[in-house]
């Protein structure tokens, strides 16, 4: 989903977006380049999205992939597509307690994690909930063991050269036991 449509007026003079989540405009004039007027409308549309949204906007170095997020966590950790529920990156640990090898955890979907019974809870949370949080939750593993599970989540924007890359939640698994 895009969050920010830049439009560039046609004399050049002034660069404007538009939250696609609530309306707000955003209008920056052009000083010395484009590109640092464009820099400066992201600057404020990630502010805007902070603070009125509670997303955060995170700029991905060149080179830099979304698997280096968790990858450092010494806890269990995972990113997945808020549109798709697709998880696109999981730490080692995560995938050692739930039981997934990494390519088996790239075909994962978080109804794929989740208990049946609980499927209805996490579709609505899912509709309700953006910014961050925690909550506790049953996970089940490959082999179908029941873990209870507590999370902390945060709903991000990634982007790479003022492009938006994905809508994504990063998850971190701060407690577990057996349910």
């Amino acid at each position: 989903m895009e969050r920010l449509r830049t439009t560039i007026a046609e004399d050049l003079t002034a660069v404007s977006g538009t939250c696609s989540m609530c309306g707000r405009s955003f209008r920056v004039f052009v000083r010395e380049t484009l590109e640092d007027a464009i820099r400066l409308l992201r600057r404020s549309f990630k502010l805007h999205c902070r603070l009125r949204h509670g997303i955060l906007v995170k700029e991905l170095p060149a080179g830099y992939e979304v698997d280096q997020i968790v990858n450092d966590l010494g806890l269990p950790a995972f990113v997945f597509a808020r549109d798709t529920r697709k998880l696109i990156a999981a730490n080692d640990r995560f995938l050692q307690v739930m039981e997934y090898t990494e390519s088996e955890a790239k075909a994962l979907r978080l109804e794929d994690l989740r208990a049946p019974e609980d499927l209805p809870f996490l579709l609505e949370g899912l509709a309700e909930n953006f910014g961050d949080g925690s909550l506790e939750s049953r996970y089940r593993t490959r082999n179908g063991r029941s873990l209870r599970v507590h999370l902390r989540y945060r709903d991000l924007i990634l982007m790479r050269h003022a492009e938006e890359i994905g809508d994504v939640c990063f998850v971190v698994v701060t407690r577990y036991e057996a349910a």
